[in-house]
């Protein structure tokens, strides 16, 4: 005997986490390298850079406070926020070099050597023309500020309507963990020899594609079914494939379970269903069903309609029901008045009749440390012969025929019944196909299953697309809730009630990214987890922006000259910020390692919204605040008052 470790889910696990750790260190060295572009000082940039592990280290004392442990869900969140941890100190040093060099930072940099000058000219010609374009367009925006405001308007109507849509809502994104099962279902009528056979046959099948490195069959036991299915029975199996890990072949999980499934597509008299691994543990269908009722033959009935209707829709695969081709069985009633007047017990009745057919366990037999049950029966034959010549032995007299003492009666009975809520109910299964949002697929599926149901019987959604819609319940109380205490927290930084107003406008404006970079592609639950931290990052840019004009409110400029002062002197940190926390994520939202699927969908998102988002905070900002907060310089015009009066001058 050989032992061999064949399934370790640690392994994984380290692989995930080791590959999160590299797409931190690497977002770490990328906003690096963006800092010293813009600051043009190696040591001014080294205390910038300080500050990051710095943070990432107290960090982990509050997870070891709060009994938090390195895993996919923490690694996530600090990959999210790498380059948000230097935002402030950016904000910092800005204001510091704006001080000591009088606002000319990029000319003349601490330090800068004339080797640095030489090096970064081109990029600094290049940054001034994009600060004088910028500068001009701010202008441009004080004078139109209207027309700013109904483009906003009108391109988050556009994003809203056409763009939203078309993004499906996904669980949690399964991970290519290198491992697929197969579950197959046989007649009901095969025996354990039979299911053996074939599956042995299928699994030499399925070993001859390249990609397999190992396999465990599994006959008669299919665990990890789905809800309703059988795991249990002598005419079901599963194979376990071990395959090459994904950084060492080309093909995806999902293009490998394509090959086999059509490998297996010609399998006759089997129900094939494959699967992989989700990342928090199961491996049954992503889509399940349960339709309840009162009459179980109208419930198999509206399966199989449903199943032949979710085929017809395209949005799925591996479709099945939980409803089978009844099982033959034999009943045995007794005829008690004859076997009253025989005398013969129900109990001898019962050990003859077992003893013939599954046979009486007599003695036990010892190999070395092994024991084997000794069962002693009547030879096999297939169909009623074996129990017609079956007999009985009366107390007294001559053995009689056993159709004498019972009666016996052929029937079909159900395989399995299912239960909900005391009701019966059939279970619906599926996967989504390839390029198929779960959420999209689970909504199709629900509409196909309610068109076959009768009055009185319902369907409702289980499993992973149940979890889903309760997930994304909670995320919406919490993005709400992030909205509202974001809010109250800049209300209390700018003493005032009014202006933050203007500054959660960015919010949406972050959102309408996120969809936007998503676009055809899914939203998941991490992405929506990406989305409440946005929440509290893409305000950064306004606050600095209103801050900066209070600050010159203060000091006696007029309200729109103040607020385009503000925006004009803050481009830069707003600007080193913004690629900065962006660029921090990219490693995280472009990675293919080890679990980089649930990274990925998290990091897409968010450096699409904060990139976006950034972006129009410049403009949409200024614009807003031109609009509705009135200008005290003593020949301004009123806004509205102007855009009314040229409204109606042209009715009449």
């Amino acid at each position: 005997m050989q032992l061999l470790w064949f399934k370790d889910a640690g392994e994984f696990i380290q692989a995930s986490v080791d590959d999160a750790w590299s797409s931190i260190l690497y977002g770490v060295a990328l906003t690096a390298l963006i800092l010293f572009l813009f600051l043009h000082d190696v040591r001014t940039t080294f205390i910038v850079i300080v500050s990051m592990p710095i943070s990432i280290v107290v960090t982990f004392a509050a997870m070891h406070a709060l009994g938090y442990s390195f895993n996919i869900m923490t690694l996530l969140s600090l990959g999210c926020s790498v380059g948000v941890l230097v935002t402030n100190s950016i904000v910092v040093i800005e204001n510091i070099y704006k001080r000591i060099r009088g606002g000319d930072a990029l000319d003349t940099a601490a330090g800068e050597t004339g080797f640095i000058k030489k090096l970064f000219a081109p990029w600094n010609r290049a940054y001034d023309l994009v600060c004088e374009k910028f500068n001009s367009s701010i202008v441009w925006t004080r004078k139109h500020a209207m027309t700013v405001f109904l483009l906003t308007v009108i391109f988050s109507a556009a994003i809203y309507f056409f763009v939203v849509p078309q993004v499906g809502t996904s669980f949690i994104p399964d991970a290519d963990q290198g491992e697929m099962t197969i579950r197959l279902e046989f007649p009901t009528n095969y025996n354990i020899q039979t299911t053996e056979a074939r599956t042995r046959e299928i699994a030499r099948q399925i070993q001859t594609h390249p990609e397999v490195r190992g396999m465990v069959v599994n006959i008669g036991f299919a665990p990890g079914s789905g809800g309703g299915q059988i795991s249990q029975a002598v005419y079901v199996a599963q194979i376990f494939c071990k395959l090459s890990k994904k950084n060492e072949r080309k093909e995806s999980i999902e293009d490998i379970l394509e090959s086999v499934r059509k490998m297996l597509a010609k399998t006759d008299d089997c129900i094939v269903t494959l699967t992989y691994p989700h990342i928090f543990g199961g491996n049954g269908a992503s889509l399940q069903a349960r339709v309840s009722g009162s009459d179980l033959a109208e419930l198999e009935k509206a399966g199989r309609k449903s199943v032949e209707n979710i085929q017809k829709t395209g949005l799925a695969k591996d479709i099945d029901s939980s409803v089978r081709q009844g099982k033959a069985t034999v009943n045995l009633v007794p005829r008690r008045v004859i076997l009253q007047n025989l005398g013969i017990l129900l109990a001898a009745l019962n050990n003859s009749a077992k003893g013939s057919l599954e046979g009486i366990e007599v003695g036990t037999y010892r190999l070395g440390s092994r024991s084997f049950d000794i069962r002693v029966k009547q030879k096999e034959e297939r169909g009623m012969m074996q129990i017609e010549q079956m007999s009985v032995l009366p107390n007294e007299g001559f053995p009689l025929p056993l159709s004498a003492v019972v009666e016996i009666k052929e029937e079909t009975k159900p395989v399995s019944v299912s239960r909900y809520d005391k009701e019966r109910a059939v279970m619906i299964y599926a996967n989504p196909a390839a390029g198929q949002a779960l959420g999209t697929v689970a909504k199709s599926f629900r509409e196909e299953i309610s068109k076959t149901l009768p009055p009185g019987y319902r369907t409702n959604n289980v499993g992973r697309a149940e979890r889903m819609n309760e997930t994304s319940k909670e995320f919406a109380e919490v993005i709400v809730l992030a909205i509202l205490l974001t809010y109250l927290l800049i209300c209390a930084i700018l003493e005032s009630w009014t202006n933050p107003f203007l500054i959660m406008f960015t919010v949406p404006l972050g959102f309408l990214g996120m969809y936007l970079t998503l676009f055809l592609s899914h939203m998941s639950m991490m992405g929506l987890l990406g989305g409440v931290m946005l929440i509290g990052i893409v305000v950064n840019n306004a606050i600095l922006i209103m801050d900066e004009c209070g600050n010159l409110i203060r000091q006696g400029v007029t309200t729109h000259d103040a607020m385009l002062q503000a925006v004009q002197n803050k481009f830069r940190p707003i600007v080193m910020t913004s690629i900065a926390a962006v660029a921090g994520m990219l490693p995280m939202a472009l990675g293919t390692g080890l679990g980089s699927e649930l990274r990925a969908s998290c990091g897409v998102g968010v450096a699409g919204g904060l990139t976006i988002a950034s972006i129009l905070t410049l403009y949409v900002i200024p614009a807003f605040y031109f609009l509705f907060v009135p200008d005290n310089a003593p020949d301004a015009k009123h806004v509205w008052r102007e855009f009314f009066r040229k409204l109606f001058r042209k009715k009449a």
